[in-house]
């Protein structure tokens, strides 16, 4: 989530201050050893905003904020504590490669800093590049109990932002040392409740795992498409309608029940934390959790994304083996909602064949800018019916209805012709000759797939087909 406070601020042409090597850090962590608690709290710790600074997003792994004056900007993340790797210099390196997963980062000079009671600090600085930015990175850590905590400013005008770091630095609290969470766990720890791989499944289509370029493989289960990536695992949960009582419920809530309904049945859960997030349609909600697989020592990190559409809401499930790993594969909310495109499986052409239909509408009330007078309703159906025959042959047919103003207009056609797959991409020939190159791919839902046929010469021509003979 930290390169998120730029892209929000596309217009503005960013000059880069060179610095140099200069070692700054010191300078803006050198706070008093025994601050006291400020009154707003992140995680475990507390602090005092820096006046004109926007908080951009609050997560259960990190908070942002911003300032931007100009084409300048100070962009600082307060990073939820972790395990600690060993020593405040180790816990140091270890965040400063954590970061580097998702901003190209140089190599720190970093030394101690001012810390606080029962809590140790290093302080450091390098270089960073992500896209068309570029700056300094300023990393204070500290580290007690067996956890660490860290803040992150990204600016391209140090001088600008180096007294607010550095009054941020010094408003931090900590929790007592004593009563800090336990040591770290050793090499002789349990190892992750990832999920195993996933067993295979009775289909009667011909795909049913799909081998991603970045890494992915998605495979179809009964209850969810399980993508696994090295050690992280995602669910893909198929939709769930909701009902009267889900519907009406605040996201803290809905994000509780549905992680009772899908998450808790194979683990036990420490404690859920719920991230705020506002209510209203086709908001996300997102929730996650330490937990321990049942029947088993396994730990790993759990996440449970919410998004809604059309009645229903879609669960992402994410498993990684600790916090530290989820923070880096899914640093943003939209990165966890990007793998729904994992959802994606080849069309073999015997699996085609058959009859596969769709059908929408909508409708309007007009009103007059006027006098406000009702001015009618127009409404418009579409409906689309898709033959595919075992002779690579197929026909096409299309009926529409349009309302208005107490008339109505229906428009229809047949269309008839070859349909050639190649992996995934068809070329359709009509009876004249004339060609339409399609992209083509199931999702998978439960009890069978849908078929997505996507115009490439018309991108607003997308065809959700569902199989009915």
């Amino acid at each position: 989530m930290v390169g998120k406070n730029f892209t929000s601020h596309p217009t503005h042409a960013i000059r880069l201050t060179v610095i140099g090597s200069v070692f700054v850090a010191s300078a803006l962590c050198s706070g008093e050893a025994h601050a006291k608690p400020t009154g707003t709290t992140y995680d475990i710790a507390s602090y005092k905003a820096p006046s004109g600074y926007k908080v951009d997003e609050t997560t259960p792994l990190m908070l942002k904020m911003s300032k931007v004056a100009g084409p300048s900007y100070c962009a600082v993340t307060l990073l939820a504590a972790l395990p600690s790797a060993g020593t405040v210099q180790q816990d140091f390196d270890a965040e400063w490669k954590l970061l580097g997963s998702q901003v190209s980062l140089g190599t720190a000079t970093s030394k101690p800093a001012a810390g606080r009671t029962g809590w140790q600090a290093v302080a450091g600085s390098g270089s960073f590049t992500m896209g068309d930015y570029a700056g300094r990175a300023v990393l204070t850590t500290f580290s007690s109990g067996g956890q660490r905590f860290s803040l992150l400013l990204l600016t391209n005008q140090l001088e600008l932002c180096a007294a607010d770091y550095g009054n941020l630095v010094k408003s931090l609290a900590l929790p007592d040392a004593n009563a800090s969470t336990p040591a770290p766990t050793t090499g002789t720890s349990a190892p992750a409740a990832t999920t195993p791989a996933p067993a295979a499944t009775t289909s009667r289509y011909r795909y049913n795992t799909t081998l991603f370029q970045d890494g992915w493989t998605s495979t179809q289960q009964p209850d969810w498409v399980q993508a696994t990536n090295g050690t992280v695992t995602v669910r893909l949960h198929y939709p769930i309608a909701f009902t009267d009582e889900t519907r009406t419920m605040d996201p803290s809530a809905r994000v509780r029940f549905f992680w009772n309904q899908i998450v808790a049945p194979r683990y036990q859960t420490g404690s859920l934390a719920v991230a705020p997030t506002e209510a209203g349609v086709g908001m996300s909600s997102f929730g996650d959790a330490e937990v321990t697989a049942v029947g088993s020592t396994a730990t790993a990190h759990v996440g449970l994304l919410l998004t809604s559409e059309n009645g229903s809401v879609y669960p992402i499930e994410i498993v990684a083996p600790d916090a530290a790993a989820f923070r880096a594969q899914f640093p943003t909310y939209e990165k966890m909602k990007s793998m729904s495109g994992l959802n994606k499986f080849q069309v073999d052409e015997a699996d085609l064949r058959g009859t596969w239909e769709n059908s929408s509408s909508a409708y309007g009330m007009y009103y007059s800018s006027g006098d406000g007078s009702f001015a009618g309703m127009r409404g418009a159906s579409v409906y689309d019916k898709f033959v595919f025959s075992a002779n690579s042959r197929y026909v096409w047919e299309a009926l529409g209805v349009s309302t208005g103003r107490g008339t109505g207009t229906v428009s229809q056609g047949t269309v008839k012709g070859t349909f050639k797959l190649n992996a995934w991409e068809a070329t359709a020939t009509d009876a004249g000759g004339k060609t339409t190159q399609y992209l083509v791919q199931f999702e998978a839902m439960r009890g069978g797939r849908t078929l997505i046929l996507q115009n490439k010469q018309a991108s607003g021509l997308r065809y959700v087909l569902v199989k009915t003979k």
